[in-house]
Order: C-alpha cells, then structure tokens, then sequence
C-alpha cells in the first residue's frame, strides 16, 4: 500500500444558539452590609432569584461572614404559603478563634480580653457553649539551655454579650518548675489561645 488517506472533520461548525426559550440566569453571589433580608442592605443590581447567594460583609452584624441562601421557606403550612428569604447556611470563617495574646504574668496571674463572635440564632448560655484551649509558650533559657516545665489554667472570670459578640476575660493562672520547686509565673510570656462556640 503506497497511498495514505488523511481523515477529519468539516474545516468549521455553525451551532444554533436561538432555538428555545431563553432561560433564567445561573445564581449569583450579592455582598451585604448587614443582614440581607433587610432591606437596602444587599449590594448589586440584579434582584436576587431562587438558589442565589449572599455574603454578609459587615464586621458589625451578627451574620457577618455568613454564607446565605435565598430559598422558599413556609410561613402558613395551613394556607401553604411560602415566602422567598435569605437563610444563614455556613459560617466562612468558623466560630471560633485562634490568637497568640502576648501578656504579663505577675505572681503567676495574667488577665487576657477578648471578643469573640456569637453564631446569629444562638440560644442558651454562651459561657457553658465555649470550648477554649490554651498553652503559655515556654521558650529554652538560653543561659541554661533547659526548658522549665509550666503548668497553667484558666477561668472565664467576666463574660458579657453586645452586638452579636461575646466579651470575655480570661484569668490565667501559672507556675513554673525551676531549681526544683514551683514558682508562681513571672514577665512576658505569650499564650496560644483557641475558642469555640460549639
């Protein structure tokens, strides 16, 4: 066989693209100052639809950060009427936070304030919700080359609540073994800290 044949396709297609009804959309993601079933709050020019998106972008709000649906949701199972809104689904950056507090220790008590955020819709006491983890840093002395070993605890000794926020403050309590006894904490020490609402 001395011949080769070369096979392929047309050299151009034409697709038909205005056959059918146009169709809606596909969803969109809105930014909000605030809560989006307010109104005035929502951010963009196109009115939200089914199955759209929203970000609530303000540090202020009790939603802030959230992922939000919009979706029918039954207002009269009766009547069975529904209603299009804005549901909270997930929390962008989690409710928690994690923070290295540099602080100082004075006969082994340090006080830390913080603030942390409250998930929208969270009902009960926020002080048995918490879940919080801590360590006090403990660096090799660098004269002894030894790390002294540190035992601390804490106690959440003033808690309040304002503007979706939990205010609280921390009371550490540490000592560190050196020269064989335990002494109470002493200077600049930092404390890894991690707080949950659960």
């Amino acid at each position: 066989m001395d011949a080769l044949s070369e096979l392929s396709g047309p050299t151009s297609v034409v697709v038909e693209s205005d056959i059918g009804q146009p169709g809606r959309r596909s969803s969109t993601i809105f930014l909000s100052k605030g809560s989006p079933n307010i109104p005035g709050n929502l951010q963009g020019i196109d009115l939200p639809l089914e199955y759209d998106l929203a970000i609530d972008i303000d540090p202020e709000s009790a939603s802030y950060l959230f992922l939000h649906y919009y979706e029918k949701i039954t207002i009269d199972p009766i009547l069975g009427i529904e209603q299009l809104v804005w549901v909270p689904k997930l929390r962008l950056i989690p409710n928690s936070i994690s923070k290295n507090e540099d602080t100082t220790f004075t006969n082994g008590v340090a006080i830390i304030n913080l603030q942390l955020p409250i998930p929208p819709g969270f009902q009960g006491d926020i002080q048995d919700s918490l879940f919080i983890q801590h360590n006090v840093a403990n660096r090799i002395s660098e004269s002894t080359s030894v790390q002294d070993p540190i035992s601390s605890f804490f106690a959440v000794t003033a808690l309040s609540i304002s503007g979706g926020a939990a205010n609280m403050q921390l009371t550490i309590s540490a000592m560190q073994y050196s020269s064989d006894i335990w002494i109470p904490l002493q200077g600049q020490k930092t404390v890894h800290l991690v707080i949950t609402v659960v």
